[in-house]
């Protein structure tokens, strides 16, 4: 996994959070007749009354970071709204520490009008209007047959100048921001990668258009692999600040105890590493890392893929320093590690490597045998 963060610039950062407010401000102050909202509870109407109201307080949920959504319960916004946030989030996560500790200490203050024997009805209509709040659909939905501009709150204006190539989970898949460009500022939106929930919206719905809840991934990683997994409990690392840099170990191992002979014939005979006899072994004793390792089926989907990266494995074993050093005299490259960078077909710049399938597989590797 790798760390996108840094991609993620101040400007585009307040352009999400004011595309939001004026969202919020449209839905709250400005409704369509058909379309208001009514707050049938207290704890609801002090909490949307905070949030339209209290810039600092929206800030905390709308710019809440990776460490704070992975225990936002210790967090002020959450302390001072328990029972909005309980009745919001999903009766799964509601019903085990540590919120059903809080949810049982709340409802035993309530006043006695209130209907103890209907809590998941009220919570399914708070989840509900906490769902038109946070409009997650509103964000994502766009008209593709339309001129827009990039002024717009949505999830393409979101990516642009933002996404990676490649998904950030895996660093497998490429993912594709393509858009038609027809006047500065004015554009025709055509494919944009799956934007994944790091806690899943239909879990914590109130996190729903959190920036950095909302991560650029591939469809693997998000509809086949992630779906509604719930990255708080147990805890997953995410790309919005993390990554496997100093978390995971990869390591070329044999398949089989007997290849050990042909692995050797070929190393030394050859001069190659032939990847239908080892595999990629990727460990780590991070426990976050370990929960995306396992998610994601990254054992297995690399080593399906071997073959991609099967020129870069078979130049290993003659990537030795003498060779680079005439390489690089060779070819007159400036420095050893542009020898060895060109010579692999590798770019050490981390700077790319969101950009380049395999980059953190080959970083790995280079670390441990190199």
């Amino acid at each position: 996994m790798i760390n996108i963060q840094p991609r993620l610039e101040q400007e585009k950062i307040e352009h999400h959070l004011n595309g939001f407010i004026k969202h919020l401000n449209k839905v709250l102050l400005h409704p369509r007749k058909n379309k208001e909202l009514i707050f049938k509870y207290e704890f609801e109407r002090d909490f949307y009354n905070q949030l339209l109201n209290d810039e600092n307080f929206l800030k905390d949920i709308i710019l809440c970071n990776k460490d704070d959504l992975l225990c936002f319960e210790n967090l002020s916004f959450y302390k001072n709204h328990k029972l909005f946030f309980l009745f919001s989030m999903h009766e799964s996560i509601r019903n085990r520490p540590p919120f059903n500790i809080d949810f049982i200490k709340e409802i035993a203050i309530l006043p006695r009008s209130f209907e103890l024997d209907k809590i998941e009805e009220i919570s399914s209509e708070v989840q509900d209007r906490c769902f038109k709040i946070f409009n997650y659909d509103k964000f994502s939905k766009v008209n593709k047959k339309k001129k827009a501009d990039r002024t717009l709150w949505n999830g393409y204006n979101y990516l642009s100048g933002f996404s990676p190539k490649v998904c950030p989970y895996c660093n497998l898949d490429n993912i594709t921001l393509l858009e038609d460009c027809i006047a500065t500022g004015e554009v025709y939106y055509i494919l944009r990668p799956a934007i994944d929930h790091f806690l899943a919206k239909s879990l914590y719905p109130f996190f729903s258009v959190s920036i950095y809840n909302l991560i650029p991934s591939c469809t693997s990683c998000n509809t086949s692999l992630k779906s509604d997994n719930d990255f708080k409990s147990p805890p997953h690392m995410s790309p919005m600040g993390g990554d496997f840099n100093d978390s995971i170990e990869f390591s070329l191992k044999m398949k089989e105890p007997n290849h050990i002979f042909s692995i050797i014939d070929d190393i030394y005979n050859l001069g190659e590493i032939n990847y239908n006899n080892i595999v990629v072994s990727i460990d780590s004793d991070d426990n976050t890392a370990t929960m995306n390792i396992e998610t994601f089926k990254l054992n297995a989907r690399y080593n399906e893929h071997l073959i991609t990266i099967d020129k870069f494995l078979n130049k290993l074993p003659k990537a030795k320093i003498n060779s680079i050093k005439t390489y690089q005299v060779m070819f007159d490259y400036n420095s050893y590690d542009e020898a060895l960078d060109s010579f692999l077909d590798y770019n050490s710049d981390e700077g790319t490597h969101c950009d380049l399938a395999f980059s953190f597989l080959k970083k790995g590797v280079l670390r441990k045998y190199l």
